[in-house]
Formats: structure tokens, C-alpha cells, sequence
């Protein structure tokens, strides 16, 4: 992540013109029986003493935690207010279906003294001078929001939240390995607060998000359910902290990518909500690209460029190549998609001499031993390549972040044993979000995807 506007709105101009992509697909879906206004709900007003109970339709939230801080971005000081807390998801009889936990982060600036609290918020967690500042969000047609959220399915927010965009970070070295224990947070000088705030959600079943006592994880879990369930939410926090006027963006990583795209067609089409924008994180909208096997040849070519780039940053390329990695790409990306993916779908009509130059290639771009080419077929899975890189130091490369190796203890195997770069970072997640666990709940899946 390089300047923080530059990387938001790139990402984001990149991604909004696929804003359409999802709306057709979406259109004819299936309207589940989420929050939505009801007669029946009226009841709870007719009591005394509830006549403040809100209804399906406006939300609330529970266990809410309103802390305020201050960081430096770009030489300027940035003062944001902090928010962790479950939203309570009932159905249209008002009845409770999950809890979704989120951690949000609003930008203030200098107001007056009159600003009406957060939910959560007392006296105690304000700073001296908290009454001099007040949520950007009262100004809402000139602060984005973003809801952020990361994919597996099956996995928690926490890697966007304390691994890149959030305002404070796990630290970790230059190279992204890992600090001894006891592991801390840090500012995080990249952070996107500056340009829009910001809400991580945990999807039900990840993280601290439940499903009520009694209710059916099935209810949640599927394309559909899933993307019904995250925009009740999106249109309950829209509605409790008054942001319908804010223009609005989604940020999806992985498997998050199918959902904010089937997202932006069914808030607009359910709910009315109009996106001002995407941003797409190491995409999957198509997942016959990432799914190498017999018959499908598609993710060898798209493998590739990422291939030589690892490479380079091990120093395994040849010196011409070592020299200039963005020429290094160019070449790459050109020979993948002229040559290498013709040449896979020739199959054995590929002449001898024609894929012997397919195997000097691939050892060129890959650093790995024309012999282990020929034995794979021309075809590099990533697992492989995870293997081979640097086999002959008996170590493994990352998948999550290919720049951490670990060591090899089966290297006779054609599988990673493990991910060193999951197993090191795993755990420093998993403890800083522990602080903001809520009261009487565990998280065993705060981190790891739980669904495959």
C-alpha cells in the first residue's frame, strides 16, 4: 500500500465499473425473511416502560465499546472515534436471528459542544477535550463510509482491519515477519481514515458474530443467504448512525470480492442503497481461476506473472531479469497469454521441440529445474511452487504472503505441510482481537476460515 488517497481512489475507480456486474444476477434473488418493518412490532411500544424499544427496522446495538484516539497520516494528526459492538439481526416479528459484531472507525473533527453521544459512549471514554469534537458523520453528505470485509467464506474482517487498513496494525519487520511475543499495535501511517470511514464486519459465524440460541447456521451460509445477511446489517448501521446521505463504498478481499459484488445489486434492489463504489482485493469473481486441475488450464497462465515476481523477491531470476522486475512483469504477462496458454491447449499436439522452449521459459520465469517442469506437465500449481522454490534449502514458501519461508520437515511430500505465513501471523491477530472481545464470548474462529 503505497499514498493513502492515491491507493483509495484507484482501487476504488478500478472496481466501480463493475458496480453493474452483480445487479442483473441478483435481481430475481429469493428476499429472505431479514429485518423489515412489521405490525406486529408496534406491540412493544403499547407496554410501559418499552416504548423505546426500536424495531427490527431501526437496529441497535449491544455491548458497545466508544473509545477515542489520534494518530499521524501524512504529516497531519487524525482524530477518529473507535467503535466496537454487536448488532442485534431479528427477523420481521422482531424476533432475534444473530448478533454481528463490527469494529468501526469515524473520523471527527472540531464541533461544538452539543455532539449526542454513540451508543456506548459515557463520559469515561472521552478524552479532557472530547467535547470540542464531534463524528464527521454530521456531516454526512461529504464523508464516505465503507463497509469492509474480508472472504474464506468463513473468515473474520480482522486481516483488512489489523493487517492493512485499519488505523493501528500488528506490528511486523519490513519484510512482513514476525515480532517476538509479546506482540503490539502500531499506527498505521496507510490507513484509508483519512479518506473515508470505516466499518469491519465479522459475517455470522466468524469471528464474534452468532447465530441466536436455537437458530440454524444453514440460514446464513450459502451466496445468497450470505449477501442477504450482510446487508440487513449495512442497512440497520446505515439507519442507526444516520449515514443514508454519505456516499457509500464496499471493500472486499478474496472471497469478500463474490460478495460485495452480488452486494451492490441486491442493497440497490432490496433496500435502495445506491454504491458509490468498490474496491476489489485479490479478486475471485470467476473461480475456474484459481481452481487448477485436470481439464482446466486457465489459472497456469494467470499463475505465472505471480511466479516470476516471487522469484525475484528471492533473487532466484536471471540477472536480466533481476535487473528490472516491472520489465521482468511486461515479459511475462506477454509470453503467458500469446504463448503458454496456446501451448497448454495443444495438449500432446505440442511438438517436441516446441515444448522444450515452453520448459526454458518456465525455468527462466520461475527459477525452478526444467526436470521438475517436464515432470508436471508444463503445469505449476501453486502448492508446488510453494515447494520447489526454495527446496533446495528446505524451506517453504508462504501462500498468504510469499516473501515469509519456512522450514520444510516432509520434503519428500508434493504438499506443503503448512502456510508459515498463516501459522506466524495467526496468532498475533488472534490476541489483539481478543481485546475487543465481547463480554462472556470466545472466538475460536476469529481469524481462520471456518467453511472452505
Amino acid at each position: 500500500m503505497t499514498t493513502n488517497h492515491a491507493t483509495f481512489r484507484l482501487l476504488v475507480a478500478i472496481a466501480a465499473i463493475s458496480l453493474g456486474f452483480a445487479s442483473a444476477s441478483y435481481a430475481k434473488a429469493d428476499k429472505p425473511a431479514t429485518s423489515a418493518p412489521a405490525a406486529q412490532n408496534d406491540k412493544a411500544g403499547d407496554k410501559a416502560g418499552k416504548s423505546d424499544e426500536p424495531k427490527p427496522l431501526e437496529g441497535t446495538v449491544e455491548k458497545a465499546a466508544v473509545t477515542h484516539h489520534e494518530i499521524m497520516v501524512d504529516g497531519q494528526k487524525l482524530t477518529y472515534r473507535a467503535t466496537a459492538a454487536n448488532m442485534p439481526m431479528k427477523d420481521e416479528n422482531g424476533k432475534l436471528k444473530a448478533n454481528v459484531f463490527f469494529v468501526a472507525y469515524e473520523k471527527e473533527t472540531p464541533a461544538d459542544q452539543s455532539a449526542a453521544p454513540h451508543p456506548g459512549e459515557t463520559a469515561a471514554s472521552k478524552p479532557a477535550d472530547a467535547a470540542a469534537t464531534q463524528p464527521a458523520c454530521k456531516d454526512p453528505e461529504h464523508r464516505p463510509i465503507m463497509f469492509l470485509f474480508n472472504g474464506g467464506p468463513g473468515s473474520a474482517a480482522v486481516w483488512l482491519h489489523l493487517g492493512a487498513v485499519g488505523p493501528r496494525r500488528v506490528a511486523l519487520h519490513e519484510d512482513g515477519s514476525p515480532l517476538p511475543p509479546p506482540y503490539r499495535l502500531e499506527d498505521n501511517p496507510s490507513t484509508w481514515l483519512d479518506a473515508t470511514d470505516l466499518v469491519f464486519i465479522d459475517p455470522v459465524g466468524t469471528g464474534f458474530s452468532r447465530a441466536a440460541e436455537g437458530e440454524k447456521n444453514d440460514q446464513f451460509y450459502g451466496v445468497k443467504e450470505d449477501i442477504a445477511w450482510v446487508a440487513d446489517f449495512i442497512r440497520l448501521y446505515t439507519t442507526k448512525y444516520e449515514r443514508w446521505l454519505s456516499p457509500k463504498f464496499l471493500a472486499g478481499e478474496s472471497y469478500g470480492t463474490t460478495r460485495a459484488a452480488g452486494l451492490s445489486g441486491y442493497l440497490l434492489d432490496r433496500y435502495g442503497i445506491a454504491l458509490n463504489g468498490i474496491a476489489f482485493i485479490s479478486t475471485v469473481l470467476e473461480f475456474q481461476t484459481l481452481q487448477p486441475r485436470d481439464g482446466n488450464d486457465l489459472p497456469y497462465p494467470l499463475y505465472l506473472p505471480t511466479y516470476t515476481a516471487v522469484a525475484w523477491y528471492h533473487k532466484k531470476l536471471p540477472a536480466d531479469l533481476q535487473a528490472d522486475l516491472a520489465k521482468a512483469l511486461q515479459e511475462v504477462e506477454q509470453w503467458s497469454t500469446t504463448t503458454y496458454g496456446p501451448a497448454l491447449a495443444r495438449g500432446l499436439g505440442l511438438g517436441a521441440a516446441e515444448r522444450r522452449a515452453v520448459v526454458e521459459r518456465l525455468a527462466r520465469y520461475t527459477a525452478l529445474q526444467p526436470a521438475f517442469i517436464e515432470r508436471a506437465n508444463l503445469r505449476i500449481n501453486p502448492f508446488s511452487f510453494q515447494k520447489e522454490l526454495l527446496g533446495t534449502e528446505r524451506k517453504i514458501i508462504g501462500r498468504f504472503d510469499a516473501r515469509i519461508a519456512g522450514y520444510d520437515p516432509d520434503p519428500v511430500s508434493p504438499w506443503p505441510g503448512y502456510d508459515p505465513s498463516l501459522s506466524q501471523v495467526l496468532r498475533r491477530l488472534f490476541q489483539h482481537l481478543q481485546r475487543l472481545r465481547p463480554a462472556g464470548r470466545s472466538s475460536t474462529t476469529a481469524c481462520c476460515p471456518t467453511r472452505s
